[in-house]
């Protein structure tokens, strides 16, 4: 017990979030002492209670529900690809191949959105929200990331992270090189390692860093690899093609993957934005889901060589999109996006910071944080709302039509399902239709 102590002690004060070790490494060690056993290591689902794996909603989307959903009739809703030039407002489509596959790398798709009851992905193109970010990344083609800056609001499953996925796809289409964060809450749980780097003058994240670049590079394959990397960013003679990953290279994509497995990762990644915010050939999409995490945990779970937790804006990843969010950085062009989450409390800090309210005097810093409220200076509000009726009926005609919704459909469905969604909640009308309580 005492030795345990002592070594998550030194992990403090070397600034190393402790891992501890438990019974259960124990068990393993002796197993594998024991000799080979395949009853010994047979594979099976955990079986105590309150693990995430027991939980349907995180392991649906891995049990391959997806090859028995039906295909979606041909030429009804859901069964075309929709086109960033023709966009139709109130029906639903299929994201394309190429897109489809780089937000499932991004990690755009949500556990809980049931993906996995559906052939293929597919959305709805709203009238306000869908078209008004569609042009919003056809401005980004030909104006500064700092005149295009927005943040997704609005009430618990209206659709933010669908729509962050659309504004995505929108890009990708348009050859936007697009930074995804998915998750605000992964960069400041501790879950992985953070240190400071004189260098940068920053806390550094290797770990996170590392996953990120990959992907980057996989997810903008085809746009990155038409990008090439200059000298400067290897800090290489002129006229080599030596570039930071220490080896000749003929783009970013390769810079990205070969850097990643460098000890000095993260000022590879640092070098591929501050190059990705010089150069005008692509423009560039970042964006970062669940950013009112940052507001409800000003300090992450990482700590410092004093054992002090350390704040969230002095950590690499959040410190870099909050520098683009308020315009200290800028891409040439492109665009920043953000979303709340509203499964996060939302406090002052983002409302001030958009002007939407004025914060209270002397609020303690985890209800108003003015160094982050001042990240928001000039970002665009974008309020989701629920589903019209028609956007109602439209998204049942589309689950009626590929088995989802069995009943068949008249204007007494139509109204119960408006009614129990809370007047066209996206979310809930979903859950109306797929869970019985």
């Amino acid at each position: 017990m005492l030795r345990r102590q002592g070594q998550q002690a030194v992990c403090r004060a070397m600034g190393r979030r402790a891992i501890h070790s438990t019974g259960a490494v124990w068990a393993f060690k002796k197993k594998s002492s024991d000799g080979a056993n395949a009853s010994v290591f047979k594979r099976g689902t955990p079986k105590s209670k309150g693990n995430w794996i027991d939980d349907f909603i995180n392991t649906a989307s891995y049990g391959k529900f997806t090859k028995k959903a039906l295909e979606p009739q041909a030429d009804g809703p859901g069964s075309s690809f929709f086109d960033i030039e023709q966009l139709e407002p109130g029906k639903v489509f299929r994201y394309p191949t190429h897109a489809e596959e780089s937000l499932r790398i991004f990690g755009s798709y949500r556990r809980g959105q049931k993906h996995e009851l559906f052939k293929n992905h597919t959305t709805l193109i709203r009238d306000g929200s869908s078209l008004h970010m569609a042009d919003a990344v056809k401005n980004g083609l030909s104006s500064s990331s700092k005149d295009n800056r927005f943040c997704l609001m609005g009430g618990k499953g209206t659709g933010k992270s669908t729509l962050l996925a659309q504004t995505q796809a929108f890009a990708l289409q348009r050859g936007y090189v697009v930074l995804p964060v998915p998750r605000a809450a992964e960069l400041v749980s501790g879950d992985n390692d953070a240190f400071y780097n004189d260098a940068l003058n920053m806390f550094i994240q290797p770990m996170y860093v590392r996953r990120w670049m990959k992907r980057v590079a996989k997810g903008n394959e085809r746009v990155l690899r038409e990008l090439p990397a200059p000298d400067r960013l290897a800090g290489g003679k002129k006229g080599s093609t030596a570039t930071a990953t220490g080896g000749a290279t003929k783009s970013l994509y390769d810079v990205l993957l070969e850097g990643r497995k460098r000890p000095d990762a993260c000022h590879v990644m640092e070098q591929v934005v501050g190059e990705l915010a010089a150069q005008e050939t692509a423009p560039v999409l970042f964006t970062l889901d669940d950013v009112n995490v940052l507001s409800q945990n000003v300090y992450s779970e990482n700590t410092d060589h004093e054992n002090q937790r350390i704040y969230h804006g002095d950590l690499q990843v959040p410190k870099t999109f909050l520098d683009f969010l308020s315009g200290a950085r800028t891409f040439k062009r492109g665009m920043v996006v953000t979303a709340l989450n509203s499964s996060h409390r939302v406090n002052e800090t983002i409302l001030a910071g958009l002007g939407l309210q004025e914060p209270t005097p002397y609020a303690k810093i985890d209800r108003y944080d003015p160094l982050l409220a001042s990240k928001f200076t000039g970002v665009t509000p974008l309020t989701l709302q629920h589903y019209t009726q028609a956007e109602t009926r439209t998204m049942l005609e589309y689950w009626n039509s590929v088995g989802v919704v069995p009943s068949e459909l008249d204007e007494r469905l139509l109204n119960q399902k408006y009614f129990i969604s809370g007047n066209g909640n996206p979310e809930a009308l979903l859950l109306a239709c797929t869970e019985n309580y």
